[in-house]
């Protein structure tokens, strides 16, 4: 079996207390797994049973119902949903991607372990993607109309956008572009390797959803991932009130 490890959580995941789970923060992850169950089966992804490592953890398998990319892209985009919830509950994860024999079908898995961290996690130890200017990652209606901050300001954008530049990357690339229009917004990722499209696809949606509510916004995805000749495009976040 091949394994690619993650460390993809606010608070400190690569080592776990040797600290009982409350009955109440079970309840909350078992609330939190119910809805993620619900959301995510139109969109072809599976989900294990939660099972208890113990009395101080609990295991939980995400994996693709089929090999396609949208498929995977949505995987990786409710698992980052899965690690901001389970952070809200002053809970650590420790992420493995994994491919092989265990894999409950050909594709390759995630698994996922929650527990209370042993200690808080340090900023200076994640490695945050490279710094870009805006100009370089917005855009208005195509590549050759960069975005300023002045006009980010005048549509309430800027703080959103200036966010996603400190997001991590699977490689700290900041692969990411996003092209505005008028209530959407169109991403793209300049990478060619499918698998971290998939990841990076997922993390960004996740993250750029969650800045959109935080403001009020309602967001809905239509992905529709396709090669292009620099990178993919992914698909478009619709904006509403």
């Amino acid at each position: 079996m091949e394994r690619n490890l993650f460390i993809l959580s606010q608070l400190d995941t690569t080592c776990f207390q040797q600290k009982a789970l409350a009955e109440k923060q079970i309840s909350d992850i078992e609330r939190a797994y119910a809805s993620l169950c619900e959301e995510s089966f139109p969109f072809g992804v599976r989900l294990g049973e939660l099972r208890r490592c113990g009395e101080h953890l609990i295991e939980l398998t995400l994996w693709p119902q089929n090999g396609a990319l949208r498929t995977r892209i949505f995987v990786c985009y409710f698992l980052r949903r899965w690690i901001t919830q389970i952070n809200e509950l002053g809970l650590g994860l420790h992420v493995e991607e994994l491919s092989g024999s265990d894999a409950p079908t050909q594709n390759s898995f995630f698994r996922c372990w929650i527990g209370v961290p042993e200690k808080p996690y340090y900023l200076k130890d994640i490695q945050f993607s490279s710094a870009l200017s805006l100009e370089q990652y917005v855009f208005f209606q195509n590549f050759s109309q960069p975005a300023n901050k002045e006009q980010l300001n005048a549509l309430g954008y800027f703080e959103l956008f200036y966010q996603i530049k400190f997001l991590p990357s699977r490689k700290g690339t900041s692969p990411w572009r996003f092209v505005l229009g008028r209530d959407t917004v169109e991403c793209y990722l300049f990478e060619e390797a499918a698998e971290d499209v998939a990841f990076d696809a997922g993390n960004v949606m996740s993250a750029l959803e969650a800045l959109f509510q935080s403001q009020g916004y309602a967001v809905e995805w239509r992905v529709e991932p396709k090669k292009r000749e620099r990178g993919y495009y992914i698909g478009m976040a619709m904006i509403s009130d």
